[in-house]
């Protein structure tokens, strides 16, 4: 769908594995988490080898080391988008993640989880890629001002909720 700046190849399918950092705002098991988990779960480990970043730990997290994927639980405990200073410091502690594990691809799960996602891959210079379940709403408008290599929506609907954001 909508995707700013330079694209280039993810990968060479020749090439060792690479990794993806799933960003999950939430820790608990709705809709997109389900499919975060599923993604996660069922990837073809030759090709690209999943993490999840959750902003607070919760029931997913466990489920999600169950199946063997490396989990990060944001460290400063809970943040807010109304406080500026909150957005910086995730942003730099997913950019510090995807740097120090060596992050191929980011790919953030909904509005909430684009805006530090999109951030952080800014910050340390990896692609990132945006997952909207839906609903759309306010968030969108501020998300869709922050760069991504493309948009992944669920639905023909959530594309047509989305597109006004760009």
């Amino acid at each position: 769908m909508a995707h700013h700046g330079k694209k280039a190849p993810l990968m060479d399918l020749k090439t060792k594995p690479r990794k993806v950092l799933y960003i999950s705002p939430n820790s608990q098991l709705g809709g997109a988490e389900q499919v975060t988990f599923l993604l996660a779960k069922y990837h073809r480990r030759e090709r690209w080898i999943p993490e999840v970043y959750f902003f607070s730990d919760g029931p997913l997290v466990a489920q999600v080391k169950k199946e063997g994927v490396t989990c990060h639980i944001y460290p400063g405990g809970r943040h807010r988008l109304k406080i500026p200073m909150d957005v910086i410091r995730t942003a730099r502690d997913l950019a510090k993640v995807a740097k120090d594990h060596n992050i191929d691809l980011l790919h953030s799960v909904m509005s909430y989880g684009h805006i530090f996602g999109g951030l952080a891959s800014q910050i340390a210079r990896v692609p990132e890629v945006w997952f909207q379940h839906g609903p759309t709403g306010h968030l969108d408008w501020l998300a869709g001002r922050i760069p991504t290599r493309t948009i992944f929506v669920n639905s023909h609907y959530t594309m047509s909720r989305q597109k006004p954001y760009h």
